[in-house]
């Protein structure tokens, strides 16, 4: 956060001070429930800093059934995804619509993205220009 808003020129200091009344909502893994609900906020109380107003929790992404691990190439590599000519936006849609209000593991399966993003995303986008090259179509006709 603090190199986005160097990027952009905001003063993070002042976006992140308790009086600024800036929302704050932390999107953390399973396995750090503890730290960042117990201590976290402690030292940003303490420092001076707003504490988080929400702290959503999730679980892990698992790659076709196996833990996301380096050492055994089990892993999403996002600048080799990006490097494949993939859209970011598809893999964030694709994670995001797999996730829901319990805390349990999602999994990444490379024909399930496929499916999901041909039929959730392509398909929809082309059938509403289907459906707007037919109603312009009937409104020059007329």
């Amino acid at each position: 956060m603090k190199n986005y808003c160097e990027k952009k020129g905001i003063a993070f200091d002042d976006f992140a001070k308790p009086d600024r009344g800036t929302e704050m909502i932390h999107f953390i893994g399973k396995d750090i429930i503890y730290f960042h609900t117990l201590f976290w906020p402690a030292m940003l109380e303490f420092s001076g800093y707003k504490t988080p107003d929400q702290v959503n929790v999730h679980g892990f992404i698992t790659v076709s059934g196996d833990k996301m691990s380096k050492s055994r190439g089990t892993g999403i590599d996002p600048l080799r995804y990006l490097e494949l000519g993939m859209n970011p936006e598809w893999l964030r849609y694709y994670i995001a619509a797999k996730l829901n209000a319990n805390v349990e593991d999602i999994d990444f399966d490379p024909d399930d993205f496929l499916a999901r993003v041909n039929s959730d995303l392509v398909g929809k986008y082309i059938n509403i220009a289907s459906r707007c090259a037919a109603l312009s179509a009937s409104l020059t006709v007329s």
